[in-house]
């Protein structure tokens, strides 16, 4: 069974609403997914003092999908400390909210030094239309590398 792009991108990676086909309900069941994530699963990994603060992490993390990730400007946007940030963002990739990419250099200080791009698992929440193409070969191209990775072929 195939579909077309078209349809897909609109709606999301995910079973549920994809195969219900409306937007309407994607974008509530997305959305219901990130609260869920947030203020359940998030605690439980970490003790968030302020999580509201994780909140407005999450709603900056939206307009910044599919470019360079700034920690700092981050920071600066949710008026908290550099570390905590950081960690944040580590503790929001363990439920799959979000995954990085480190640009490809031949030098290796060039590439742990340059900043990474941010992508959603849930690309339907993306508003541009580029990011989300963009997002969704990010996705694909992160399940090649991780299925390689379990056959022990990468």
């Amino acid at each position: 069974m195939t579909f077309p792009l078209d349809d897909s991108v609109p709606l999301t990676g995910f079973p549920g609403p994809l195969q219900r086909g409306s937007e309407g309900h994607a974008k509530r069941w997305s959305r219901l997914r990130i609260e869920r994530l947030l203020n359940e699963d998030v605690c439980d990994l970490r003790n968030v003092g302020d999580l509201n603060a994780l909140h407005i992490l999450v709603d900056l993390l939206l307009g910044k999908v599919g470019s360079q990730l700034s920690v700092n400007s981050l920071r600066e946007g949710v008026g908290g400390a550099y570390g905590t940030v950081r960690d944040w963002m580590l503790v929001l990739e363990a439920p799959y909210i979000c995954f990085t990419i480190r640009p490809f250099s031949g030098k290796l200080k060039r590439s742990l030094t340059a900043e990474p791009k941010l992508y959603l698992y849930e690309f339907s929440m993306v508003e541009s239309l580029g990011a989300k193409l963009e997002t969704l070969c990010a996705c694909h191209l992160l399940k090649l590398c991780q299925y390689w990775t379990n056959l022990a072929m990468g």
